[in-house]
């Protein structure tokens, strides 16, 4: 008492100003500075005047600061950073030197946004639920290191589709926003845990159901209609697999709508000609390639017919080159007059001169010939 009055105060000013200086020291050894429920609304000068550079550990939760203090962003060694319930609005650019930090907390306070800076962080963990958050940033796509994320309580009706770029993320908590709907792109994740639960959602993603790593998975409280109530009430298990079957429902559908706008597709099935002649007809530029082929592969062309109808004409062709053939040779054989003035024509001769040789390739059957009958003049 005698020491306080001689120092002008009471003992209890003096005090907290010697556990202050105490906890500082500390810190300088111990690189842990732990400054929690002091009612503090900026540093004061025992902290200001300390070296505390080497510090891994801050905790400044349960405060009254109304700004991240801009001498904390100066403790470049920093790896978990404390600053739950206290009453900030904003966080300055310089955060970016934090090089080292893989922990922080900023939950409970006001916040309406998060700055970009912050996501060039390598954080592990960020907690900023119980803000005033509307949005989160395009750039957290950029957070590779991110495990764990905690926006729950916050006023967010849409997450950016760059979340789908946090490919180390293992828990993410949405509880208690303003969503209305999930984005596709949530169900890239490797997620373990996803609470979504106390929001706007009527509907949840199918391609979730792909997901096998998620054990923890809550959608309470939501104005849900798929999945149903009664299948929601069941479980993570009965939930995807309801998921499962509503993605290959619309898989389905979805094939099925891909086919009917194609621009050849017809009510009934008609083969592989008509497709290309209705491709043709579609595109008046189109012209077959051939398939699987070089510039020096025979190719299919329009002006070819097919092979069927080449040997029908052959066919055709060589049984009338061979009736008149053998009409001409029975004539000569029954007058003796033309027996010296027009010789016998050898038959291979005759159909090597008329250049249909190559039908030697199709065997031409008796019932060929006698569909053209022979009978003398």
């Amino acid at each position: 008492k005698n020491m306080a009055a001689r120092c002008g105060g009471s003992l209890a000013n003096v005090t907290p100003n010697r556990s202050l200086d105490k906890l500082i020291s500390d810190a300088e050894l111990t690189g842990n500075l732990y400054l929690s429920q002091r009612g503090m609304k900026e540093l004061p000068r025992h902290v200001l005047g300390s070296d505390l550079t080497d510090t891994t550990d801050a905790d400044f939760s349960k405060n009254r600061f109304s700004e991240l203090p801009a001498e904390v962003c100066t403790y470049v060694r920093l790896e978990k950073l404390n600053f739950y319930h206290n009453c900030i609005r904003s966080i300055p650019e310089n955060i970016i030197n934090l090089s080292n930090l893989r922990q922080l907390n900023l939950s409970r306070n006001m916040l309406t946004s998060i700055p970009s800076q912050l996501c060039e962080l390598p954080l592990k963990v960020l907690k900023v639920n119980n803000n005033r958050l509307a949005s989160l940033p395009a750039e957290i796509g950029s957070m590779q290191s991110l495990m764990e994320l905690d926006v729950s309580c916050n006023e967010i009706s849409s997450l950016p589709p760059q979340i789908s770029s946090l490919s180390q993320l293992r828990s993410l908590n949405l509880r208690r926003n303003l969503l209305v709907e999930l984005p596709e792109e949530i169900s890239l994740l490797n997620l373990r845990k996803l609470d979504v639960s106390r929001n706007k959602l009527s509907t949840i993603p199918p391609s979730i159901h792909r997901n096998q790593c998620l054990e923890i998975f809550v959608i309470d409280q939501n104005p849900l209609t798929s999945p149903p109530a009664h299948v929601c009430c069941k479980g993570r298990v009965h939930i995807f697999k309801f998921l499962k079957s509503l993605s290959q429902r619309e898989n389905s559908k979805r094939g099925i709508a891909e086919v009917e706008k194609s621009p050849f597709r017809r009510s009934n099935y008609r083969g592989l000609s008509d497709d290309l002649d209705e491709l043709k007809h579609w595109n008046p530029s189109f012209r077959d390639s051939g398939y699987m082929t070089n510039e020096s592969d025979v190719r299919w062309s329009n002006s070819e017919s097919s092979n069927e109808d080449d040997v029908k004409t052959m066919a055709v062709r060589t049984a009338q080159q061979i009736k008149e053939i053998m009409y001409q040779d029975l004539r000569r054989r029954k007058d003796p007059q033309r027996r010296h003035t027009a010789p016998v024509v050898n038959l291979e001769q005759q159909m090597a001169a008329e250049n249909i040789a190559t039908v030697s390739n199709h065997s031409i059957t008796p019932a060929t010939v006698s569909n053209h009958s022979i009978t003398p003049a």
